[in-house]
């Protein structure tokens, strides 16, 4: 859910075609507890040297860590000075900071660290329930995930139905159980410029993957049905489409309504067909050329869904 717009940002491209492999046996996993509020995903974090958590969102569709002040005491300053601006939510909401480095601790059992993470370090105050946000978009080689030890910062699990969030390498046979999508690897959407150890990490096309919603008025009338890229976002709320054109049947949602009948989605996987997803209940459109859809929030309610890093793989069950 994040666009981001600063000074001297640094963004490495790498294209090309992946392909899966999995372990046969289940390595380490570690899990953490989440909180299902304000039609957010959040867990918590601990910074630096301190024991206190601090409560952050979940945001698969961004790609960085961004807290307030108070909770980067012991961070280590950006020499160069760097500032960055981000917005949130089709840039309803913006902060701004600069760019700190600390370690970063997950609420994990047991609790497994990232060490030298960038962080984008607000003013007190830019968050009114809760610490901050912690990107873990697959696009990117500098989020708190993929600072993470190997096996942790290959694959995620967000689980909706158990609110809990795991972290590790799944077994060849927890893999098959998911419908699965292959992703291409894409431009790699770093706000500052990676360490060497995270410079060959692939970067994954998040942002591409192709569902088809079919919209039906309250009466059951089909009112649309057209396929766009889409963002699956732990931290989306409605279902935003982000479109240009916009076609005649959502034209009058631009003007900031939204749509109170019926909204299907459907992903063609490449293990099991096409799988029914869950949408939220109402959706906003948007005039943008993005031409692209974020999820919102229900599906990570109602799902388990696989995001690997490893392998450019997004699963559902």
């Amino acid at each position: 859910m994040k666009k981001f717009f600063s000074q001297g940002v640094i963004v490495l491209a790498v294209f090309g075609v992946a392909s899966v492999s999995y372990a046969d046996e289940n390595l380490n996993k570690v899990t953490a507890p989440t909180l299902q509020t304000n039609k957010k995903t959040m867990t918590m974090v601990y910074v630096g040297n301190s024991t206190t958590p601090a409560k952050v969102t979940l945001d698969t569709g961004s790609s960085m860590l961004v807290l307030e002040k108070q909770y980067l005491s012991n961070a280590r300053a950006d020499l160069s000075g760097k500032t960055v601006s981000m917005g949130y939510g089709n840039g309803a909401m913006m902060v701004h900071g600069q760019i700190v480095y600390t370690d970063v601790t997950l609420n994990t059992t047991p609790k497994i660290t990232a060490v030298n993470v960038p962080v984008l370090m607000v003013p007190d105050g830019t968050f009114s329930d809760r610490a901050g946000i912690m990107g873990v978009e697959m696009n990117n080689q500098t989020s708190v995930w993929r600072h993470l030890p190997a096996p942790y910062n290959e694959m995620m699990v967000v689980n909706g139905p158990d609110s809990t969030v795991s972290f590790g390498e799944l077994s060849r046979d927890e893999v098959n159980q998911f419908a699965v999508y292959q992703l291409n690897e894409g431009r790699c959407n770093n706000t500052v410029q990676p360490e060497a150890a995270y410079a060959g990490i692939a970067c994954w096309a998040t942002r591409k993957i192709p569902v088809t919603y079919t919209f039906k008025s309250a009466d059951g009338e089909v009112v649309f049905d057209a396929q766009y890229n889409t963002v699956f976002d732990t931290g989306g709320v409605l279902t935003h489409f982000y479109l240009q054109p916009v076609p005649d049947a959502v034209a009058e949602l631009t003007q900031g309504q939204t749509f109170n009948g019926k909204l299907g989605m459907r992903l063609e996987s490449n293990n099991a067909g096409v799988i029914n997803l869950p949408a939220t209940d109402n959706i906003k459109v948007f005039v943008s050329k993005r031409n692209e859809v974020n999820s919102g929030y229900r599906i990570f309610y109602e799902k388990t869904v696989l995001f690997d890093a490893r392998d450019g793989v997004v699963g559902f069950k």
